[in-house]
Formats: structure tokens, sequence, C-alpha cells
């Protein structure tokens, strides 16, 4: 009753606007408007939504007429209308804050970077905070013989980790515009990539050109600035991939082999970057003088079967969101795993989470991450590959919904493991520092 009677509340009050969190995140649209509609698409739904903006808002809500002739040749103008409204409300109800601006191309900005759809920025960091993690708990343990007081520990993590999440978030924005530069003549095909702000022509050529170079300019600047030499190569090694990604969707089924390649490269980079932070004793007998870190003796099996895992898991879960467009996407010529899998789909991605199980555990086993006396990393790297299976084996590849869910759900999977090792982090700091103490008292 009082739920009720709080829900009515809210609609009488003047564009009240709850926000996304997480007490919410099961709520469709997290907002309460003061106009008498539902969120559903109706032509009378839309023309009362119109109706009540302002002239500003209705040049952001409208679909630019320069691209209409275009977009009506696949969808018609009813399908335009549906896809406008549910648009204009998805940005009031997550990012209500960027309509005040009342700018077409602010707003347009923001779409094409996605930031209203941080799923894909947060699992391109899953891998980046896995191998901050492993790495850290690795120095530790007395990774090449060195001994790392706590205090340096803990800061070396925490600012390596926050460069990271500001590079992710560059990064994912640039490699968002690259594939809307890309595909700004095909996405205006797909339905759910319709509203994009090049294809529907919000954002042009040259304003996208100049974002990407100043994004690109940011996230080098991170790379050379505030990273340990040993990450540069690595670094700039997966820009060419980032770049070319969305060309091979037009000629190969296999698009989601190449954005797999680049999109975990933080799986290689936050080792580099956190071993690579510190000096180590010579090897040489000539000289005791400390010295960095050599490319050759970063962990290398570790990595790479970091790197397998990660790379695998983007291809699952990849393929399952390509499931999502596969009836648009054979109209609109566009290639995917999906496609070419078909119906043999479930049984080539439950080959793949084998091998992805094994690279998982032969990488947390040549960190030390495995064992009775590692049960926060062991339990979270055999649940993680547990909810993996049981979401090949419940997804509905036809059932386009169902497909966007279980891709979601992915991302709680990798925090499955983010939890894993951040609770057997400071289970070694702890143990780090009740050694410390010993030291000191003896």
């Amino acid at each position: 009753m009082f739920r009720l009677n709080f829900n009515q509340a809210l609609t009488k009050l003047p564009r009240f606007n709850l926000i996304k969190s997480t007490a919410f995140s099961n709520i469709k649209y997290a907002a309460f408007y003061s106009t008498n509609f539902n969120n559903e698409y109706s032509p009378e739904n839309y023309n009362k939504l119109y109706d009540s903006l302002s002239p500003k808002q209705k040049v952001i809500f409208k679909t630019p007429p320069s691209k209409m002739e275009n977009i009506l040749k696949t969808f018609s103008e009813t399908q335009v209308h549906q896809s406008e409204y549910e648009r204009y409300l998805h940005i009031r109800s997550v990012q209500p804050w960027l309509l005040k601006t009342n700018s077409p191309k602010i707003v347009a900005l923001f779409e094409l970077f996605r930031t209203d759809k941080p799923t894909g920025t947060h699992l391109l960091l899953t891998p980046c905070i896995w191998s901050l993690t492993m790495s850290s708990i690795m120095l530790l343990t007395g990774f090449n013989g060195l001994q790392v007081s706590l205090i340096d520990s803990l800061c070396t993590f925490g600012v390596q980790t926050s460069l990271f999440i500001a590079g992710a978030y560059i990064m994912r924005s640039a490699g968002c515009v690259v594939n809307d530069m890309h595909d700004r003549d095909l996405d205006f095909k797909v339905w759910r990539s319709l509203q994009r702000p090049m294809a529907c022509g919000r954002i042009n050529y040259t304003e996208a050109w100049l974002a990407l170079l100043a994004l690109t300019g940011l996230g080098v600047s991170i790379l050379y600035f505030g990273l340990p030499w040993q990450c540069w190569w690595l670094g700039l090694a997966s820009l060419p991939i980032v770049f070319v990604y969305p060309l091979f969707k037009r000629f190969t089924y296999y698009p989601q082999v190449v954005l797999s390649s680049c999109f975990n490269w933080g799986s290689l980079l936050g080792f580099a970057a956190i071993l690579g932070s510190f000096t180590y004793a010579s090897t040489s007998t000539e000289t005791e003088k400390e010295q960095d870190l050599e490319i050759e003796e970063l962990p290398w099996r570790a990595m790479a079967g970091l790197y397998v895992t990660t790379f695998l898991w983007c291809m699952i879960y990849d393929t399952i969101y390509a499931h999502q467009d596969k009836k648009f996407d054979v109209k609109a010529n566009i290639k995917s795993t999906a496609l070419k899998w078909g119906s043999k789909t479930k049984p080539i991605l439950y080959t793949m989470a084998v091998v992805q199980s094994l690279a998982l555990f032969d990488s947390f086993k040549e960190s030390g991450l495995i064992g009775t006396d590692k049960v926060f990393s062991t339990t979270g790297m055999f649940t993680f590959n547990y909810l993996l299976f049981r979401t090949i084996y419940k997804v509905n590849l036809d059932d386009p919904k169902n497909c966007w869910y279980y891709f979601k759900r992915n991302l709680k999977y990798g925090q499955v493991i983010t939890v894993g090792l951040l609770l057997e982090y400071g289970y070694q700091l702890f143990k780090h520092k009740d050694n410390e103490t010993k030291r000191l008292t003896h």
C-alpha cells in the first residue's frame, strides 16, 4: 500500500528524476515524469512527449532530416519515431544532466562516447584490475626476490589502478568513435544502432575525427607519462588493432577475434605496470646496483594464460551479444560469429569455455594464486568458471533481450574474480604487515 502511494506521490512532482543507482538497478527506467504517459511507446505517447518539450529539446529529440531518406529505406516512420522516443527516455533516465545542456552536439558527443552505456567500459577494465591485483600479490610474495613494503605496494596499486580506470574510459570511448566512423553507413540498417550519432547524422565525420584525436592524445599521454616504460610498446601495439577492428565485420565472419585481441590488452599491461614500477637487484656479478625489470623478466607464462583467458571470455560474451542483431545483420551484410556458427554456437562456446578454464587455472597457478592458503582467489576462479558454463547453458540465442541480459551478466561474473583477487590481496597485505612486525620485534 505504501509503495503504491509513494509512486503516486512521485508522479505529481514536477520533473522528479530518480537517477539509476544500485538499489534501483532492476527498474527499467529510473525516473518518474509529471507528464501523463507511461514509458511504453505509442503514437499518442510520442506526440505527448514531443509537445511537452522546449524548442531546443525538440531538436535533441528528433532525427536530423539529412539521414531520414536513407533510414526510411529500412525502417518505417513509425519505427523511427519509436527509436527516437526510446532514445530520449533512456537519456532522460540515466543522464538527465546531459539534456539540461540544451545542446544537441554535446548530447550527441556523449552518446558517441557511450557514457550512457558503461557495461563495455567495465568489461574492458576488468582484465586490467585482474592483472594489476595478481601482480601486486606476486610482489608481496617475493617476485624476483624483491621485498616490497606495505605502503609501497598500496600506493603503487592505487596510482596504477586510477590510471587504468581513466585509460579504460578514454580508450573505450575512442574505440566507440572508431567503430561508429567505420559503420556510419551500416548502423542505420540495424534497429539497435539506428539512433547512433553518426548513423542518424547528429555528428559528422570531421567532428568525429577531432574527438578521436583528442581521446587518443589523452590515452597516449597516460601511457607515456603515467606508466612504466615496460608498458609503452605493449600499449602502442594495441592501437592499430583498435583502429581497424570495425572493418573486419565487412569481409570476415570473425570480427570477434579481432575485437578480443585488443579488448583485453589490459591483462598484459597490468603486470608490466605494477612489476615495472620497482627496481630489482642486479643479476650481474660486476655490480650490485639496482636496475629496472627487463621485458624478458616479466612473468610471461602467467600473462599469456590470463590473456588467453580474457580473449576466450570476450569471444564468448561478444558472440552472445552478436546474436541480438543477427536478423538485421543478414540484411545489412554484416558478418559475425553468430551468423557463421548458427546452431553450432553453443557447442563451440562450451569448447572455448573449457580452454578458457584451463588457461585461467594455469595463470593463477603460475602467479601463486591456487591452493588451500589462497582461498579467496581459488574460490573466485572456480565460481567464475561455473557461472560462465551456466550462462552458455541458459542463454536463448534466438531471443535478443535474453542475449542482452546474459551479455550484461558477464560483467558480474568478472566481478566475482575481481572480488576474490582483492580479498586475496588484502589478506596478503595483512600477512605482510604481520611479518614486518615480527621482523622488527626480533
